[in-house]
């Protein structure tokens, strides 16, 4: 990938692998790219509008940036490397780290490094010479004092003399130990060691930005470290005087307290300043400090903790989140890996010496780690609850309410006693319409995007900028990575957000939650991270909103999302409850207990999914839907076989085929088609089956999970000629496609079935310790998804099997199947990608 160097000093040049750039389309083209050099970082869309065209409307100057980005790829990206300089999304705009350098950037450093000729030499001239944006402005002031410095160094004048000073206040002794954080210690190191001024660690109040900021600083050599603490400060405009307290300097009445501190850190050999908890001063005046205190001391940085951004030119964000925590089932060892765990039992070790992590009390240590979300300050005040409580009680107690456990010892700050007064100082900084906003995302759980926020919220104008706003107050945060951003508020924050909203007007509130999932549940049920919002929009739907019409529709529009990630049985409950509730509505009625009757074949309850479909049949035949018939006759033929019922399944799949081209349903032709090749191949009819698989498969988009689904049964259909090279590796190519596809859209469902394929083509090949592996892996998956075998793959299954244990001896088998049942999914399927996996027949309903 290409290189670029960037010149600001003078007039702006942009040299590529050494090559310069001379045609930008406009001079605002130009601006943007000082801009984004400039301040190397992620910028809204919004942040870069203001500052190029700062007297248009905001969307004008949307539609002049887009214009405008639009040229620059083509000027700044050589041909098949776009986005690999300039990065754009729908809300944020960056020049990608790692790939450019400038001359301010380098000149800073020498500065700091005290290389004074060096630094003259890149200030070949004032900055942006040709600029008179306010920011190119202020910038161009700041550098000229850097500058003055500068020439002032090389010129020999002596330098002043250093007034009489205190001791610095240095950084405080923890009375408890430091956890984790090691990726978030390096970005502070290598930030403060690239030359970042000022770097800011942002996060929620409780997760651990101060005792990460004086673990960060603690760790920096060579630098003068100045602890300043802020939080008890109520007025901005004292932050010069305990900023110069700190730093050393002497009471002097005579003398502004701002023109001591900046003397004082002067006099200091590359002062770090650790402003500690300043998000309550920086409307204030306290922002405005910290500009004038880097602006006049050229050799200082500043590592500051704050809900909130500064929002001052060069400033280096960190959201500091919460500690990570352990997923379902580890044991102690496992456990002790994660951070949470580690510093949870440590505090509560300070008040129970005798307490240790056990097999007895791993499972509760996790469950209080992760309903906590890993946040410190929840870990800590549990910790001190537990020294009174057993965990499980603990747990019982508090489950419903976490935001109340309060603080035992008596040196805890007021804002640190109880969560909720942690939560609450950063809420009541809102005003009335902003905390609004805020109490109406606690109907989202897991997560939101923009236009969820918008229709559910009511305030489509206002959202974004909401958004933003709780975003720097840490209050909510953002995902990157998917196809558009995604915000979401940890667990204990919507806790305290729901008890805000109006009772009055919840119940409206739920129901445009509820409508939206409902309008968006064909492809959000495609979407694993709205599983949340999914069951909580059916949930409410039933039990608060009593609207069981919409409950059993969004039940049914999420078929794919009970059948293909493994929800079974949730969706069964969800579904049986909607159906009991529900009258009218004959034609949903029909589709949802025809999907009941699907769900519970799966999940091994073959009499009540007969019932269900005979109950759908009867529906459909009722209103004269011939395609619903025809569907409810499919699924009964697969019931009839994998019950072990093969001329009846190829009876009724022929019945539906036969209805399913005459009314022209290409769908259903493609599944009755497929379901047909299953059957044959039950039938040890290889020809017959590939001959229906593959007409079935002209049916479906390449690469799409009915492809997939047909793909997986031609590869077990090639392993009915087992003793045939060629056959094994079609089987492993059509299995290696399906696995892909799994992947791809996650579908969970294949897994077990991916597993015993992959199996019984391990088998074939001699392989027998694999084989053992990964039917072990299929058993635990089924347990988990609650999909048995039916009893007519259980018994080919039986029958694949015997040889296997056989070859390998009773011992042998139990053993490796057990590894397969109690190692980490992630490397079950490893194992499948590594040998390009098989499948049990698979129906397309």
């Amino acid at each position: 990938m290409s290189r670029y160097e960037i010149v600001l000093f003078g007039g702006l040049q942009v040299l590529r692998d050494g090559e310069p750039i001379t045609h930008f389309r406009t001079q605002r083209a130009k601006a943007i790219v000082a801009y984004l050099a400039l301040f190397p970082r992620q910028h809204l869309r919004e942040t870069v509008c203001d500052a190029i065209w700062p007297d248009a409307t905001i969307d004008d100057a949307r539609s002049r940036l887009r214009q405008e980005l639009s040229v620059l790829r083509k000027t700044l990206e050589l041909p098949g490397q776009e986005g690999a300089f300039l990065v754009a999304d729908r809300l944020t705009l960056a020049l990608k780290p790692g790939t450019f350098t400038t001359d301010v950037a380098t000149f800073e450093r020498a500065v700091r490094a005290g290389e004074w000729a060096r630094a003259a030499e890149l200030a070949a001239g004032p900055l942006l010479r040709d600029c008179y944006d306010e920011w190119a402005l202020v910038e161009r002031n700041r550098l000229d004092l850097l500058i003055e410095e500068v020439r002032t160094r090389l010129s020999a004048l002596p330098a002043p003399v250093p007034p009489e000073r205190a001791p610095i206040t240095a950084l405080p002794n923890p009375l408890t130990r430091f956890f984790g954080r090691e990726r978030e210690l390096r970005w502070i190191n290598d930030a403060l060691s690239e030359g970042a001024r000022l770097v800011t660690l942002t996060g929620p109040g409780g997760s651990g930005k101060t005792s990460l900021a004086v673990e960060a600083a603690r760790q920096r050599t060579g630098q003068t470290v100045i602890f300043v603490a802020t939080a008890e400060l109520d007025e901005a405009h004292r932050l010069p005087e305990r900023v110069a307290s700190a730093a050393g300097a002497l009471p002097a009445g005579h003398r502004e307290p701002l023109d001591l501190a900046v003397e004082a850190l002067l006099a200091r050999e590359r002062p770090l300043v650790l402003l500690d908890g300043v998000e309550h001063l920086l409307g204030e005046g306290g922002a405005e400090t910290v500009r004038v205190l880097l602006q006049r001391v050229p050799q200082l940085a500043c590592l500051v903790t704050s809900r909130r951004p500064l929002e001052l030119t060069g400033e280096r964000e960190f959201p500091v989140m919460p500690l990570d925590v352990p997923e379902l089932g580890l044991g102690p060892e496992r456990l002790l890996l994660y951070a949470s765990v580690r510093l949870f039992v440590d505090r509560v070790q300070a008040k129970r010496p005798e307490f240790a992590l056990t097999e007895r009390n791993a499972d509760a240590v996790g469950e209080i780690c992760r309903r906590l979300e890993g946040l410190p300050l929840g870990l800590e005040l549990a910790a001190a609850r537990c020294r009174d409580l057993p965990l499980e009680t603990f747990l019982e107690r508090y489950a419903q309410n976490l935001v109340a456990i309060e603080a035992r010892d008596r040196d805890v700050a007021p804002r640190h006693r109880t969560l909720r007064a942690a939560i609450a100082s950063s809420y009541l900084d809102l005003t009335q319409q902003e905390q609004a906003f805020f109490a109406q995302l606690s109907a989202f759980c897991g997560g939101w995007t923009l236009d969820a926020a918008e229709a559910v919220c009511g305030e489509p104008e206002a959202a974004l900028d909401r958004l933003a706003l709780l975003r720097d107050r840490s209050l909510i945060v953002v995902a990157e990575g998917g196809s558009e951003p995604r915000w979401r508020m940890l667990e204990l924050l919507r806790a305290y957000a729901t008890e805000q909203v109006p009772a009055d007007e919840a119940l409206a509130l739920r129901e445009r939650h509820a409508r939206y999932f409902h309008a968006q549940a064909a492809k959000a049920g495609a979407n694993v991270q709205e599983a949340a919002n999914l069951r909580t929009a059916v949930q409410n739907a039933l039990d608060v909103l009593e609207l069981p019409e919409l409950a059993l529709d969004l039940c049914v529009r999420l078929r794919d999302f009970w059948m293909l990630r493994g929800h079974l049985r949730e969706g069964l409950a969800f579904l049986d409850r909607a159906l009991s509730n529900t009258t009218g509505a004959i034609p949903l009625r029909a589709e949802g207990f025809r999907l009941a009757g699907i769900l519970s074949r799966r999940a091994g309850d073959m009499e009540q999914a007969r019932q269900w479909q005979e109950t759908a049949l009867r529906l459909f035949t009722e209103i004269g839907d011939e395609s619903g018939v025809a569907s409810v006759r499919n699924t009964l033929a697969v019931l009839a076989r994998v019950t072990g019922n093969l001329p009846e399944a190829l009876r009724q799949h022929e019945e539906a085929l036969a209805v399913r081209r005459r009314i022209g349903d290409t769908a259903g032709v493609g599944a009755s088609l497929n379901n047909l090749g299953v059957v044959f191949r039950a039938l040890g009819d290889a020809e017959r089956s590939r001959a229906h698989l593959n007409e079935s498969l002209a049916f479906y988009e390449p690469g799409s999970v009915g492809a997939g689904i047909v793909l997986i049964n031609l590869g077990w259909t090639a392993l009915l000629s087992f003793e045939d090279a060629v056959a094994l590796e079609a089987a492993r190519e059509h299995f290696r496609v399906g696995f892909e596809i799994a992947q791809q859209y996650q579908v969970l469902a294949w897994y077990p079935e991916l597993f015993e394929g992959l199996g019984q083509l391990a088998a074939l090949e001699g392989n027998q310790e694999q084989a053992a592996r990964l039917w072990g892996a299929a058993e635990v998956e089924r347990e988990k998804q609650g999909a048995p075998l039916s009893p007519e793959d259980r018994r080919e299954q039986e029958a694949r099997v015997v040889p296997v244990q056989r070859r390998l001896g009773d011992a042998a088998y139990v053993q490796a199947a057990r590894v397969g049942r109690e190692r980490p999914l992630e490397d079950n399927l490893a194992e499948v990608q590594s040998v390009c996996c098989g499948d049990v027949a698979l129906m397309l309903r």
